[in-house]
């Protein structure tokens, strides 16, 4: 039973970021900063990264999603290595999983360079909470019973950061965990 459980929070908490971003491509080659273009590179730690170029109007745009995090960040929360990028919508993300001894956890990061904070859904299950370094917070639970939240957070009116946990049903302890990993991703994110 423990591990279906795992198994099925795994699988829906890839969905879930999925669902929290929209769709880009990677193509092979090196960064550019020319419009509407998506380029990967690989990193000195042989991670794949990708920087989806953009008009050139928001902050977020050149900023890699697995590098929010760092390295006394990630410890905090128990997660290591260098995350997986994900390109599944309109946001780039970066997914990191924790093996529990019940549950899979499964932390997302993502970076929106098109959609603020007024974007989301209105019928979503929102809520505003306190600020994450002076940036207004917005806490988003994703199903009652999957234990699944996100916190984004204001970058500007057409631009948002988020972490989206995934907590096998506990609803509670994803969205602690989520408001923990926007605190330690926010200091990373353009003023």
């Amino acid at each position: 039973m423990t591990a279906k459980v795992g198994t099925v929070a795994a699988a829906l908490g890839a969905a879930l970021i999925a669902l929290m971003t929209a769709c880009s491509t990677s193509t092979e080659g090196a960064a550019t900063t020319v419009s509407n273009t998506t380029s990967s590179t690989t990193t000195s730690a042989g991670r794949a990264t990708s920087t989806k170029a953009s008009s050139g109007t928001s902050p977020t745009a050149q900023l890699d999603p697995c590098d929010l995090l760092t390295d006394a960040g990630k410890a905090q929360l128990g997660l290591s290595g260098p995350g997986r990028p994900d390109h599944t919508g309109s946001g780039r993300s970066c997914v990191w999983q924790l093996r529990g001894p019940q549950d899979t956890y499964i932390f997302g990061v993502e970076l929106n360079d098109k959609y603020g904070l007024k974007d989301i859904p209105a019928d979503a299950d929102n809520k505003e909470v306190p600020d994450v370094g002076g940036r207004k917070a917005l806490q988003t639970d994703l199903g009652k019973n999957t234990g699944a939240c996100s916190v984004n957070v204001f970058v500007t009116e057409k631009s948002r950061a988020a972490a989206t946990v995934v907590a096998g049903a506990d609803l509670t302890k994803a969205c602690q965990l989520a408001r923990q990993t926007v605190e330690l991703m926010e200091p990373q994110l353009p003023q």
